[in-house]
């Protein structure tokens, strides 16, 4: 089901930075949507700005299972995930498509 546009924000909510104009300052940091499938929606939602993940030249499936790795002792977590994405070329074809819908920067 498609997601509505969000209402719009009050004027004083709007951010100028880096040159860009954003509606309000409450962003979606990359990594939840690493490959650009639904950047469109998630600024429906009402995001402010929305980032994609980290892009690779080509496809990569991250680094081999397990990933996460608890440090029960020190209260941490280490990361291992890789950068698995879809590749720069797919992921800006998907931007590409939604470019009436969002702004490419970077």
């Amino acid at each position: 089901m498609p997601v509505s546009r969000a209402a719009a924000d009050a004027p004083e909510l709007a951010v100028r930075a880096f040159g860009l104009n954003f509606p309000n300052p409450v962003g979606l940091a990359a990594g939840f949507d690493k490959n650009a499938q639904v950047p469109d929606a998630l600024l429906r939602l009402g995001f402010g700005f929305v980032e994609v993940g980290t892009v690779t030249p080509r496809p990569q499936a991250g680094n081999p299972r397990p990933r996460l790795f608890r440090l029960e002792a020190d209260e941490g977590v280490i990361n291992r995930l890789g950068f698995n994405n879809d590749g720069a070329p797919v992921v800006l074809a998907r931007l590409l498509r939604a470019r009436a819908r969002v702004v490419l920067w970077g």
